[in-house]
């Protein structure tokens, strides 16, 4: 058993603890770090890309206690990407069972893979998608 350092979060005792605590989680056959499953390419598909992302979406809870993505693409139509820092909110990702974050690499991503700007945090581009009559 290791011995909580000071740097460890309050209840985490191990660096293993630590790095789930944090978004990550460790591939144990390689002991090495790997990505969480929140990345969507053009494509639509969801992959642990490791690259970090200029926006976040929705797509309804996808993922389970222990942040992993079950087989599920989505649970709602309502296809939205938002700003990554709309009015200084931030939340740990894959906490809770409100809704899975999920992180585009730009707007053009986030279009191709069929998610509309949210009307709140992105209302000029919501009203430039209005304007463009396409239905989401």
């Amino acid at each position: 058993m290791y011995k909580t350092a000071n740097f460890l979060p309050r209840g985490v005792h191990t660096p293993s603890q630590s790095l789930r605590h944090f978004g990550l989680k460790i591939l144990k056959c390689y002991g090495r770090l790997m990505a969480l499953r929140n990345r969507v390419g053009p494509d639509g598909q969801i992959t642990d890309a490791t690259t970090r992302g200029m926006l976040t979406g929705n797509r309804g809870i996808l993922h389970s206690a222990e942040k992993v993505m079950g087989p599920a693409l989505w649970k709602h139509r309502a296809w939205i990407c938002c700003t990554l820092d709309w009015q200084g909110r931030q939340r740990d990702v894959m906490t809770g069972r409100n809704w899975t974050e999920l992180f585009f690499l730009d707007e053009a991503d986030a279009m191709a893979a069929g998610h509309r700007p949210c009307a709140y945090c992105r209302r000029s581009s919501y009203n430039a998608f209005l304007m463009l009559g396409v239905v989401a």
